[in-house]
Formats: C-alpha cells, structure tokens, sequence
C-alpha cells in the first residue's frame, strides 16, 4: 500500500486508488479481533484523516465529491473519538512523568480524577464503542462503493498545485497567527493544517524523493511536536474542570505545582515547533508553488494525445 501519486497515472485514477487502499485497510482493522480495540480505532481514524487530506489536495477539481466525503469522514471519526480520550490523557500523563523526572506525586500514578474517567469508560468497552465501530463499518462500506465514481476534472498539474498551495499557505498563517496570539485554539488550527501539509507531502514524495522526504520528515515532527502540546493542552483541562465545578472553595485534584509542571512542558513543545515551523514554512506559498511546477512538469510524462 503506498500513499502517494504514482508517475504513470493519472491523478484521478491515483485518487481513487489511494482511498479505495485507506478505506478497505480501515475495514480489515474493525474486522480484525486480534487488534485491540483501542489501537484498531485510532489506526482507523488516521486513515480518516489521510483520505480527507487526499480530498482537499484535488478539492478544485473534484469540490463535490470532497464536501460530500469530508462530511462523512469527519462525522466517523468523531462517533470513534471519544472511546480513547481518557486513555490518551492517562498516556499522556504517564510520558510526561517519564521524560521530567518529577516528585514523588507523579510516580504514585496518574491523577485519581483521570483513573476515575478511564475506568468510567473500560465498564462499558463495550456497547458504546463497538456500536460505533459498526456503524463505522456501515459508513466505510458505503463509502468504497463510492470511490469508484468519483470524478476529478481539470488538468492534474493545476488541480494539485491549487491544494497544495492552499494548504501551505493555511499552515503559514497559522503559524504568524500562533506567533502572535500563542492560544491553545490556535495552536490546534496550525496542527491540523501542518498535519495535512505533511499528507501532502507523502502524496507528492515521487515529484522529487530526495527533498519531498526530507520535507516530509521535518513535517512529520512539526506535526508531532503540535499533536503532544495538544494532548497536554487537553490533559491540563481534564484536570482543571473537576475543581471548576465543584467551586472554588472545593479542594482541588491536582496539584499547583503539577499544573506548572505541565504548563513547562507545553511551552517547551510549543517553542521546538516554531522554530521547526520556522523552517519547514519559512518560504513564500507563491515560490513553493512555482517549485513544485517546476518539478512536476519534469516528473511527469508527456501524455499522447
């Protein structure tokens, strides 16, 4: 299974391809008993997200059929998402542990309200997340009846230059916007587009291996750097809500100093990705465009007429 175009077909059919391959290995993980349960769901969840990327690559050339399918997609993904939200936040809280040292407060486990949501979540493994994981199955199977049908007009070059340059330049703004504001919200909207910056570039590796792959590498980490300053972001607020609720007087489930703890750790993340980003991002949309052209043309064969 390989995600990305190939030389010698055209980007439509590479498009149907790839999806049809993401979609029927998402089918063989939900069908699959030995893959444990959590594991098998985030695996199908990625490869959610990779189709969507692959959509929103050629979205000028095929703007129906990518606002159909995202939609879909997007739905899935969020009926599966909240079967490993406690369990990223306990695995969050045990790395950060291992890679700080800490107090003695860390190594007695993680936090009684995280135990308490995890386990909330293991009585019922069961109904909730296989329900959805069938209705999942329900949704993929329809979907890879679709592929075939799908459509993408245009010339491949223009198609795929205008995503790509979208794509970089959303990933761009996010990262001036970050500089500027530092919230977590937007620190979450550059992750997503450097995720699909990164997609891009797996898709695209073949225009020139050499540099494709080292792009796509430094991408990969940026978009690993963000992806764990997101799940501190969210494991800090796991924390904090329970004393919000409860009052202020209430006394609190973590403590001050494991918050700060935290808060280091993030900003820490939060520095190697701007300057990764720095980096990855550092040139113009418009000269980035012109040198995938570039590149393109020299990639692809001439087609007879």
């Amino acid at each position: 299974m390989s995600y990305r175009l190939k030389r010698t077909e055209s980007v439509a059919a590479g498009v149907r391809r790839i999806a049809r391959e993401q979609v029927e290995r998402a089918l063989e993980l939900l069908a699959d008993d030995t893959v444990e349960l959590g594991v098998a769901v985030h695996q199908v969840r990625k490869h959610c997200k990779k189709v969507r990327a692959l959509l929103r690559l050629v979205r000028s050339g095929a703007r129906r059929v990518q606002r159909r399918e995202n939609r879909v997609l997007r739905d899935l993904a969020r009926t599966l998402s909240s079967s490993r939200d406690a369990e990223v936040a306990i695995r969050t809280w045990n790395r950060v542990a291992a890679t700080t040292g800490g107090d003695g407060s860390k190594s007695a486990g993680p936090p009684e309200v995280l135990v308490e949501a995890n386990g909330a979540g293991r009585e019922s493994p069961a109904d909730g997340t296989r329900d959805a994981i069938r209705e999942a199955r329900t949704t993929l199977l329809n979907l890879l009846d679709r592929v075939p049908g799908w459509r993408v007009e245009g010339r491949g070059l223009e198609v795929v230059g205008r995503g790509f340059e979208k794509t970089y330049r959303r990933a761009r703004r996010a990262m001036r916007r970050v500089e500027r504001t530092g919230s977590d919200e937007d620190y979450h909207e550059w992750r997503k587009h450097v995720k699909d910056h990164w997609y891009h570039l797996r898709l695209l590796q073949g225009v020139w291996p050499e540099v494709m792959r080292s792009e796509r590498d430094e991408a990969r980490r940026l978009a690993e750097f963000l992806g764990d300053e997101h799940d501190l972001t969210v494991l800090r607020e796991r924390l904090v809500r329970p004393r919000r609720r409860r009052g202020r007087n209430a006394k609190p489930p973590i403590e001050a100093e494991t918050l700060a703890l935290l808060d280091c750790e993030r900003e820490r993340l939060r520095k190697r990705a701007r300057r990764l980003g720095q980096r990855l991002l550092g040139e113009t949309a418009a000269s980035r465009l012109a040198r995938l052209e570039r590149l393109w043309t020299i990639w692809r064969p001439k087609r007879r007429r």
